[in-house]
């Protein structure tokens, strides 16, 4: 089973991008930054970067919570891929709910 709950604030401002204008399917992508749950030997807490799509009509509603440093939360799946150019794979999250936390 691939699921996925994450909480994190935006780290950096929404992407929306048309990918059919006759179906007016959207896409917003953005970069969730979440701690992880231990500290390095300075005492200084680490944080991971994650990529996040959402695919959605109504994207427009979505991207008003999406602000810089908002908490948000994220139910999903995690999705492989690779690159043309590179044998190695990178993952990213494809979101199929959003929770505006604060």
């Amino acid at each position: 089973m691939n699921h996925v709950i994450l909480v994190g604030t935006v780290d950096k401002c929404p992407e929306i991008i048309l990918k059919n204008s006759k179906r007016n399917n959207k896409l917003i992508k953005f970069r969730l930054k979440t701690e992880k749950p231990f500290r390095n030997k300075e005492g200084d807490v680490l944080e991971d970067f994650i990529n996040v799509k959402v695919w959605d009509n109504n994207i427009d509603d979505i991207y008003t919570i999406l602000e810089v440093n908002n908490v948000v939360g994220v139910r999903g799946r995690i999705s492989s891929f690779k690159t043309p150019k590179s044998s190695d794979f990178y993952n990213e999250i494809i979101a199929d709910r959003l929770f505006f936390i604060s």
